[in-house]
C-alpha cells in the first residue's frame, strides 16, 4: 500500500500552500481513501499493513528525544515512525521537507535497516505516484495551518463524500491507542 501523509506544516509560503492544493486535487481523485487528523501520531490508528511511506512534512518524525527510540512504549507528533519500524510497517520511507527542516546523523540510526529511504526537498519527486491512502494532518500546534486543513476537508466531503474520514479523537494529544484501533484495508 502507497500512502501519502501530508503535515500541513510543511507549507511555509504561499507557493507550497498553491503547491500542495493543486496536487491534492488530483490525488483525491486517484486514492480510495482521504483521512483527516489533528496530530499527526493519529495516523498510527489508520495503518495496520506495511507502507510505503511518503510524508510531506516539515519533521522527520522518526524521533526527536535522546533515548533509544525502540525502547518506547507511547508514541507522539515527532515519534510515531519508530512504531511503525518497531512493528514492521514501513517497508520504505520518503521524506519530503523543506530547506531548513531539522535532520541529525543520530535522528537517521532508526531507518538505517529501512529497504529504502529518502529525503529531499523536491516535491515533484510523488508527483506520478498513485496513493492508495491520503491522510492529511492539520498540526495546529506547529503552524496556522486550520485554514488550508478545513478548506481541504471541505473539498473533500464535497467531491469524494464516501471515501473521507475524519478522525474523531476526544484527545489528539493520547498516545496511547493501540494497532487494534486501526481501520481494516
Amino acid at each position: 500500500m502507497k500512502l501519502l501523509s501530508i503535515d500541513l506544516d510543511y507549507i511555509t509560503n504561499n507557493q507550497q500552500n498553491l503547491d500542495i492544493y493543486k496536487k491534492c486535487l488530483r490525488w483525491f481523485d486517484e486514492s480510495k481513501d482521504i483521512i483527516f487528523i489533528k496530530s499527526h501520531h493519529l495516523i498510527l490508528k489508520y495503518i495496520d499493513v506495511a507502507v510505503d511511506l511518503y510524508n510531506i512534512d516539515h519533521h522527520h518524525d522518526i524521533n526527536y528525544d535522546d533515548i533509544n527510540p525502540f525502547d518506547k512504549t507511547t508514541y507522539r507528533e515527532g515519534d510515531w515512525i519508530i512504531k511503525l519500524i518497531k512493528h514492521n510497517l514501513l517497508k520504505s520511507y520518503t521524506w519530503v521537507h523543506n530547506f531548513d527542516s531539522d535532520l541529525h546523523y543520530n535522528h537517521l540510526n532508526a531507518v538505517r535497516n529501512l529497504k529504502k529511504f529518502n529525503y529531499t526537498t523536491d516535491l515533484s519527486i510523488i508527483d506520478n505516484i498513485k496513493f492508495d491512502r491520503i491522510v492529511i494532518c492539520e498540526s495546529r500546534t506547529h503552524q496556522t495551518t486550520s485554514m488550508m486543513y478545513e478548506t481541504l476537508k471541505s473539498l473533500s466531503f464535497y467531491h469524494h463524500k464516501k471515501k473521507v474520514i475524519e478522525d474523531n479523537s476526544t484527545n489528539i494529544t493520547n498516545n496511547t491507542f493501540s494497532f487494534n484501533d486501526a481501520i481494516s484495508q
